[in-house]
């Protein structure tokens, strides 16, 4: 985040119960050294904003919208063959989660795939609960060229 306040904030609230904030630019460093320590972990991502432009690889049709999407989450799996999971909260101020199997194999799927998958299961998400959904994150800014 730009304001250093807010940024510290959600630093330390992501960061309760032992987790770690991992910058951007080092996620696929970071995941490849905890695979390589051999302790189980799980990684989180984010993916619920839209990519800059010049980070537009793939777009999806979400919510009857042309809609940028995020292809890292897809991308580092190829690389490190980790299975790909969604997970649901369940209602506000419940975190329990519902997680559900994107892919076991990643590098057995086409290019895409897991990540069309993903938003389909995310656009389902949100019509079944619109009100659980940051609806201030301006997914459609952006316009194919």
């Amino acid at each position: 985040l730009k304001n250093k306040w807010f940024d510290r904030f959600f630093l330390k609230l992501r960061g309760r119960y032992h987790s770690e904030c991992i910058a951007k630019q080092d996620t696929l460093r970071s995941i490849l050294r905890y695979k390589s320590s051999g302790r189980p972990s799980i990684t989180g991502f984010m993916a619920d904003q839209t990519p800059s432009p010049a980070n537009i690889h793939h777009w999806v049709n979400f919510l009857n919208h042309d809609t940028p999407v995020f292809t890292g989450v897809e991308k580092i799996a190829h690389k490190v063959g980790f299975s790909v999971f969604d997970v649901e909260k369940i209602k506000r101020g419940y975190y329990s989660v519902t997680i559900r199997e994107i892919s076991k194999n990643p590098k057995e799927t086409e290019e895409f795939e897991i990540t069309n998958k993903y938003m389909e299961m995310m656009e389902t998400t949100i019509l079944r609960a619109p009100e659980y959904w940051l609806w201030t994150h301006n997914r459609w800014k952006h316009k194919r060229s």
